[in-house]
């Protein structure tokens, strides 16, 4: 078995947000995003 999926998790500078989001071939989907206070 293989995946045709990417992980990928994306941060702004300061490190306060964080965004988690799984790809894949034609398709992008945001699964959770994360604001520090």
């Amino acid at each position: 078995m293989t995946a045709d999926c990417l992980p990928v998790l994306l941060c702004n500078q300061q490190g306060t947000e964080i965004a988690a989001v799984h790809a894949v071939a034609g398709a992008v989907c945001v699964t959770g995003s994360w604001k520090r206070k």
